[in-house]
């Protein structure tokens, strides 16, 4: 396959924009990328730690089993909502206690890694909620999540409700799905985003952070390597995404979507240099 030299372009003022942004806080770093004008993957897309980022593909297997149908038998579609939506913000102070709730909901780790074998795939789980993520499963179950109507019941869980990583500079009302994943020394952030022509952006970046955080310490809204993430996206989209923004935003700048046109305006950063 031939790829066209203006994507190749593209591609390559993306991965530039990413490798600038990362570069004071990450010590190495992998990236997926998918729009209609873009498409690369960047570093070790290994399998690995997933923390929260790994909770989507919980909530599809819910959706798969049959939560919030009239049959009994399929898991409580609330309660996975309101773990993933814990799980999936490790802002919330109950993440992992969270994604072990997910694993329960879900009949255990034993009956979901069986699952997910089945079904192809390598992310597992263990029943406090560990996972072994891989970035290319998360990013086809957002894709999953948000592209087919079977699963618009789970979108809720993921959509962006506070400044944070891949949401730190994207306005109220930009339409984000995501789920983020934190240990000690990583940072992981995952989903998709609606795009001002009715296409999206889907996105995965995981971060072996460069200074891990002293004594268990929780990350806040203005984590610098999230905020990193957030500058990184939005200045990714002027440019990758169709729409009216002429001009590339600077880190402090954000892009507005509405409707079928998108706007460039300032904004605070959140950690910025």
């Amino acid at each position: 396959m031939t790829t066209h030299p203006d994507r190749v372009g593209t591609s390559q003022r993306v991965l530039d924009v990413w490798r600038a942004e990362l570069a004071p806080v990450a010590r190495e770093w992998s990236l997926l990328l998918s729009g209609p004008e873009v498409e690369l993957s960047h570093g070790d897309l290994r399998p690995s730690e997933g923390a929260g980022a790994a909770s989507p593909v919980l909530v599809a297997q819910a959706v798969d089993l049959g939560a919030g149908s009239a049959s009994a038998d399929g898991p409580d579609l609330a309660a996975v909502l309101d773990a993933a939506a814990r799980a999936s913000r490790p802002t919330s102070g109950s993440a992992d206690a969270a994604m072990a709730a997910l694993v329960d909901l879900l009949d255990g780790a034993e009956a979901v890694n069986d699952r997910l074998r089945r079904g192809g795939h390598r992310t597992r789980f263990a029943s406090d909620g560990g996972s072994v993520l891989v970035p290319g499963e998360q990013a086809e179950t957002m894709a999953a999540l948000t592209g087919n109507p079977a699963y618009e019941a789970a979108l809720p869980a993921f959509l962006a409700d506070a400044p944070s990583g891949l949401a730190a500079y994207l306005v109220a009302d930009a339409a984000l799905w995501h789920a983020q994943g934190w240990t000690p020394t990583t940072r992981q952030d995952g989903g998709v985003l609606a795009l001002p022509d009715g296409g999206d952006l889907t996105v995965h970046v995981r971060v072996v952070v460069a200074e891990r955080l002293a004594g268990g310490a929780r990350p806040h809204l203005d984590d610098p390597v999230y905020a990193a993430l957030g500058r990184a996206l939005g200045r990714t989209l002027p440019s990758s995404a169709t729409g009216t923004c002429a001009s590339r935003p600077e880190p402090t700048q954000t892009l507005r979507i509405i409707g079928t046109k998108c706007h460039c305006e300032s904004r605070h950063p959140l950690g910025g240099r």
